[in-house]
C-alpha cells in the first residue's frame, strides 16, 4: 500500500473510530429563507374614485405612500438582520470546519506515525527471521 493509500485508509479508520459527523454523512444543507415581509403597494380605492374632490385622492395617496414607503424600510432592516446573521453563521460554520480538518489531519497524522512505526517493526522482525532462517 502507498503512502497516500495509506493515508486516506488511516483517515477513513480514525473518521469512523471518532464517529465525526463528516464521516456519517449528517450534514444538514438547509438554511432557513428570511422571514422578511415584502412590500406592497396597494391603491386604496378612494384614490381611483372619480368622485372624490382631487385634494381627498392626492391625500389619500401620500398615505399610501408613506405606508408603502415604512415597509420598504422595514424590510430593508429585516433584510440586513438576515443577510447579517447569515454571514456570521457561514463564518462561524467555516471556522467549526477549518478546526474539524486541523484536528482529522493531526488524527490521521498520528495514526499514520503509529501505523509506520508497526510497519517498521513488522518489516525488522521479518528480516531478524528471514536471516536467521537462512544460516
Amino acid at each position: 500500500m502507498g503512502g497516500k493509500q495509506l493515508a486516506t485508509a488511516a483517515t477513513i479508520l480514525v473518521l469512523l473510530h471518532t464517529g465525526h459527523p463528516f464521516a456519517q454523512s449528517s450534514v444538514s444543507n438547509k438554511y432557513p429563507a428570511p422571514r422578511c415581509e415584502q412590500p406592497k403597494f396597494e391603491a386604496l380605492p378612494q384614490t381611483e374614485d372619480a368622485k372624490a374632490p382631487d385634494q381627498a385622492r392626492a391625500n389619500f395617496y401620500a398615505y399610501e405612500l408613506r405606508q408603502y414607503n415604512r415597509e420598504v424600510e422595514a424590510y430593508s432592516v429585516c433584510m440586513r438582520k438576515y443577510i447579517a446573521k447569515a454571514n456570521r453563521d457561514a463564518q462561524r460554520v467555516q471556522t467549526q470546519a477549518s478546526k474539524d480538518v486541523k484536528q482529522i489531519t493531526d488524527n490521521a497524522n498520528a495514526s499514520i506515525a503509529v501505523i509506520r512505526a508497526q510497519i517498521r517493526r513488522a518489516t525488522s522482525n521479518m528480516k531478524k527471521i528471514a536471516n536467521t532462517a537462512a544460516k
